[in-house]
């Protein structure tokens, strides 16, 4: 239950702390105030402290010897009981305050904060803070802390000159708002974990069917043998060249087993015998002829149709990679193409019987070659034999020339998925890199913004039940507000809806009685709010301010006791300010 009580209390800190935009065009006219209340929320029925802070939230302005800051609670805030007149200050101070440029004095629910140093500019952000001794009441309600700037000289800028902070008094048990720590330093960068081992591979996918072995496409036909050229003449036989180096010998390969001995097919008839030419003197040795031109190389058979390519199965993540896997069955070697026509051949001349080889002599001299015989003629191709049983299958010998490659089979499915490694520790973070090139300016945002000041310096008096107050001039700084005349203006027009903040101050140096009703009146009536001023027989500087949602083209004015509210004449002059009169209209969006 406390917990609750404690997020309710802060909820409605901030749901009715002040959240006004100021807009740019009126912080560079003069100093605006701000008014906050540290614990913005408390409890009824305490003795209890706050601390009332002031700052400049508008342009930087020169604030002048014995200006004066005046800082009033209403009833339902509590009695304040008394204050700590030291002015806190902070240290180094933005506009060069010291404690000793101020002094407080209390006088019933108001404080009176004069400043005693030296004219200088209070800067943009910068303030002072004093602390008060308060008894809250007794019942809830809405404590009001109102602030507001009284400068005695035309040199000290005042764009607008109140402000105010609501401040909830509640029946449950409240905390103040500790002081915020420091920032604590940034630590070193870590130093980077040792990188993480990589995951176990996933087993390696079954390999695919392997498809079925294409057929080979039909042996071209053999092409026609060219004519043989006439023989040319034997050159003269050169001079035998050195003998070249005699190559190292291969290793022997093993000798594959001989398979059984076929059976010997029946000799065909022998064919008659070609008459064999003179045999011509042996003539010298010539230079080895050049190699004759190899034969156009038979058409390349159609190669079978591609078979259809599989599915592809979905990639798995990829694993360490696991054991190769046995190499596929080799497909079928693809038929051999039919063998072209053997050509016939020549006749062969009887075969005599073979000598006894005699010992090597030297090589005598190489005669002249002698001419070429004529061809004989070419017997008769003898019938072709019985074809033998077949021998026993013999080694394997070398391998023979791949044949065409197969049409690919299908693709086996994936294999499963291997288990992820873990994540390894995270690497050393890289040094910054250098900064970007800065982007190309954004579009201008459509200006909405509204200001208007107005005021009168000279003596005014303002009796009871008047229409309007008149203020003498108007600023020509002004935007978006129309009065209805830029001197002794009464009326001022708003051009777009929005919500704003109506301000204004009066001086008086003597009074019919010692409380006046000031009204701001919207369209005749439409919208009111009522200031109670009270000011003593000798005058006094009243001031007031409310915050309303406008249409477009809706119309302010000020009145004294508009609508016959209740009202007392009260003259205006300049014995208590440098103004008479002051109005001040901002648009908050």
């Amino acid at each position: 239950m406390q917990k609750l009580k404690v997020v309710i209390s802060l909820l409605l800190t901030l749901l009715l702390c002040p959240l006004w935009s100021i807009p740019t065009k009126a912080q560079t006219t003069g100093i605006i105030l701000d008014v906050t209340v540290e614990p913005g929320i408390l409890r009824v029925g305490q003795s209890t402290s706050a601390i009332i802070n002031i700052s400049n939230v508008g342009g930087a302005s020169n604030i002048s010897t014995f200006d004066r800051f005046v800082v009033t609670f209403n009833t339902a805030f509590g009695t304040v009981t008394s204050i700590n007149p030291t002015v806190l200050i902070v240290s180094p101070s933005l506009s060069g305050f010291s404690t000793n440029d101020f002094t407080a004095a209390l006088s019933g629910q108001t404080i009176n904060i004069t400043y005693t140093g030296i004219a200088k500019p209070f800067v943009t952000t910068d303030g002072f803070s004093i602390r008060v001794n308060v008894t809250t009441p007794p019942t809830i309600g809405q404590g009001l802390v109102l602030a507001n700037i009284q400068s005695g000289s035309r040199g000290t800028s005042v764009a607008l000159s109140a402000a105010q902070q609501e401040v909830p008094v509640v029946d449950f048990a409240t905390n103040a708002t500790g002081v915020t720590g420091a920032t604590g330093t940034t630590g070193a960068q870590g130093v980077t974990g040792a990188q993480g081992a990589t995951g176990v591979t996933g087993a390696q996918g079954a390999t695919g069917v392997t498809g079925t072995q294409g057929a080979t496409g039909a042996t071209g036909a053999q092409g026609a043998t060219g004519t043989t050229g006439a023989q040319g003449a034997t050159g003269a036989t050169g001079v035998t060249g050195t003998q070249g180096a005699t190559g190292a010998t291969g290793a022997q390969g093993a000798t594959g087993v001989t398979g059984t001995q076929g059976a010997t097919g029946v000799t065909g008839a022998q064919g008659a015998t070609g008459v064999t030419g003179t045999q011509g003197a042996t003539g010298a040795t010539g230079a080895q002829g050049a190699t004759g031109v190899t034969g156009a190389q038979g058409a390349t058979g159609a190669t079978g149709a591609q078979g259809a390519t599989g599915a592809t199965g979905a990639q798995g993540a990829t694993g360490v990679t696991g054991t190769q896997g046995a190499t596929g069955v080799t497909g079928a070697q693809g038929a051999t193409g039919a063998t072209g026509a053997q050509g016939a051949t020549g006749v062969t001349g009887a075969q005599g019987a073979t000598g006894v080889t005699g010992t090597q002599g030297a090589t005598g001299a190489t005669g002249a070659t002698g001419a070429t015989g004529a061809q004989g003629v070419t017997g008769a191709q003898g019938a072709t034999g019985v074809t033998g049983a077949t021998g026993a299958t013999g080694n394997t010998g070398a391998t023979g020339a791949t044949g065409a490659t197969g049409t690919t089979g299908a693709t086996g499915n994936t294999g499963a998925t291997g288990t992820t490694g873990a994540t390894g520790a995270t690497g050393v973070t890289g040094a910054q890199g250098a900064t970007g090139a800065t982007g190309a300016t954004g579009a201008t945002g459509s200006a909405t913004s509204a200001f208007l000041h107005a005021f009168s310096t000279s003596s005014v008096t303002i009796n009871s039940n008047t229409a309007a107050i008149t203020f003498a001039t108007v600023a020509p700084t002004s935007v978006g507000i129309t009065p209805n005349a830029t001197t002794n203006a009464t009326t001022f027009t708003v051009a777009s809806a929005g919500t704003y903040k109506i301000a204004f101050t009066a001086a008086s140096a003597a009074t019919t009685a010692s409380t006046t009703v000031f009204e701001i009146n919207i369209n005749s009536g439409t919208q009111t709010r009522r200031i109670f001023y009270n000011a003593s027989a000798t005058g006094g500087i009243g001031s007031g301010e409310a915050v309303l949602t406008l249409a477009a083209n809706d119309v302010i004015r000020i009145a004294n006791n508009q609508n016959g509210q209740g009202g007392n004449t009260v003259t205006l002059n300049t014995s208590n300010s440098s103004a008479t009169l002051t109005l001040t209209i901002i648009k908050l969006n």
